[in-house]
C-alpha cells in the first residue's frame, strides 16, 4: 500500500498502525482517514493476522482533527455538506473496527484528544502509556464527539463520568483513566510497546475462532437480554467445537504443551 501519514507493518500474526505526522501531533486529515480505512481493509483481508495494533508517533497518539483542515472546511461555501462527507468517513471507521474480525488494540502512547480519543473507544482494548492522557475538546471548539462516542463511552465508564468528561472537556491522565475503567494496563514508556506486544502475542496464540466470536458476542450483548445472550454463548461453544478448536485445547493441556490452533483453522 501507497501510504504516508500512517506507516503499516506485518509481524507474524500483529499488524501495528503507526500514526505518523508528529509535526502536526498526529492529527488526521483526510488523506490519514482514507488511510485508516485501507489499514483496516488490509488487516481484515489477510488471513495471517489475528491483531491489529494503532498507535501514534512521537509523544502524542493523536490531537484529532487537523484543525487547519477543518477551518478551511467550514469556512466553504456549504460546510454542513462538507462535514457530512467527513463524518461518513470517520463513522465507517468505528463500523469498520467494531466489525473487523480481528482484534484491534489502541496503544495510547501519549495525548489522545477529540477523534484520538475516539478512535481508541473504538477498539477492542486500550492500553496506554504512563504519559498519555485523554480529552474531549469539541465541546469547548463549538463540535460535537462523534464516532459512536456518546454510545460507547457510558458503556465503559458509566454516565456520570462520561458526561463529565464531554462537557468539561477536562483531561484525565493515564493513571485516572484506569481507574475509571477507560483503559485496561498503562505501562513505564520504557516497557510500553514491549507489554502492548505481550498482550497482542497472548491474544494472537489464544483459538481464533475462540477470540473472534468473543469479539463479535461481546459487541452484542450491549443491547441483550440474559436469555439472547446465552443463546449466543450456545452457539459460539457449537462453533468452536465444530472448529476442532477445542478439542485440540483440551488435548494440548492433557498433553502438556501448547496448542497449534493453526492446524485448525478453516478458512
Amino acid at each position: 500500500m501507497d501510504l504516508h501519514d500512517i506507516t503499516y507493518e506485518k509481524r507474524e500474526m500483529i499488524a501495528t498502525a503507526r500514526i505518523n505526522r508528529p509535526a502536526r501531533l498526529n492529527a488526521f486529515r483526510q488523506t490519514t482517514y482514507g488511510e485508516l480505512l485501507a489499514v483496516l481493509d488490509d488487516t481484515g483481508n489477510d488471513e495471517r493476522l489475528r491483531v491489529l495494533v494503532i498507535t501514534g508517533t512521537g509523544r502524542t497518539f493523536s490531537a484529532g482533527d487537523d484543525l487547519k483542515e477543518l477551518d478551511v472546511m467550514l469556512s466553504s461555501s456549504d460546510p454542513v455538506t462538507s462535514m457530512d462527507r467527513t463524518l461518513t468517513v470517520l463513522q465507517e471507521i468505528t463500523r469498520r473496527i467494531v466489525s473487523l474480525p480481528k482484534i484491534v488494540i489502541a496503544a495510547v502512547n501519549g495525548i489522545a484528544v477529540g477523534f484520538g480519543v475516539e478512535l481508541a473507544l473504538a477498539a477492542d482494548i486500550r492500553i496506554a502509556a504512563q504519559e498519555a492522557s485523554f480529552e474531549f475538546a469539541e465541546a469547548r471548539r463549538g463540535l460535537f464527539v462523534t464516532n459512536g462516542a456518546i454510545y460507547l463511552l457510558p458503556r465503559l465508564v458509566g454516565y456520570g463520568r462520561a458526561t463529565h468528561l464531554m462537557l468539561t472537556g477536562y483531561s484525565i491522565s493515564a493513571s485516572e483513566a484506569l481507574e475509571w475503567g477507560l483503559v485496561t494496563s498503562v505501562f513505564p514508556m520504557q516497557a510500553f510497546m514491549p507489554g502492548v506486544l505481550q498482550i497482542a502475542h497472548t491474544i494472537s496464540g489464544n483459538a481464533p475462532t475462540s477470540v473472534r466470536l468473543l469479539k463479535q458476542r461481546l459487541r452484542a450483548s450491549y443491547e441483550l437480554g440474559l436469555e439472547e445472550a446465552m443463546r449466543l454463548e450456545v452457539e459460539a461453544v457449537r462453533e468452536c467445537a465444530e472448529r476442532g478448536e477445542s478439542a485440540e485445547g483440551a488435548r494440548a493441556f492433557l498433553e502438556r504443551r501448547s496448542p497449534n490452533y493453526d492446524a485448525k483453522r478453516s478458512t
